[in-house]
């Protein structure tokens, strides 16, 4: 059975998308008939996703330097997972389940923490 791959991103630098090629690359070089793709994992109508996660983390690694590590902290808890998570569980989840229904991998790869988090909360995908 030929493996289909989907990665899983976020554009809030360039670390998701270069640990998501690099992994990509290890696979082609391991299996070259694998299929793979990538996928930013907020689509186009996530504002919110976009403005806190994307735009958010690279305001604050640029201008407000104490702000990054003091969020990071947060989400290392419970109740910041929660907090930072809930308002895109919905809208996430709906996306990433009609993507993952027309796509059907047979892999799913996430770069993001933020992701997982979001299935977790919406359980079902599929």
């Amino acid at each position: 059975m030929k493996r289909k791959f989907l990665f899983l991103y976020l554009n809030t630098g360039a670390g998701h998308i270069s640990a998501a090629k690099v992994l990509a690359a290890a696979l082609k070089e391991k299996d070259p008939d694998v299929e793979i793709e990538m996928l930013n994992g907020f689509d186009k109508y996530n504002f919110f996703g976009h403005l806190m996660f994307e735009k958010g983390y690279n305001y604050a690694t640029n201008y407000v330097h104490g702000a990054f590590p003091l969020i990071y902290d947060m989400a290392q808890h419970r109740w910041g997972q929660t907090m930072f998570v809930l308002p895109l569980r919905f809208h996430t989840t709906r996306y990433l389940r009609r993507v993952i229904r027309e796509k059907q991998p047979t892999d799913i790869v996430s770069v993001s923490y933020t992701h997982l988090r979001a299935h977790e909360t919406g359980r079902n995908l599929v």
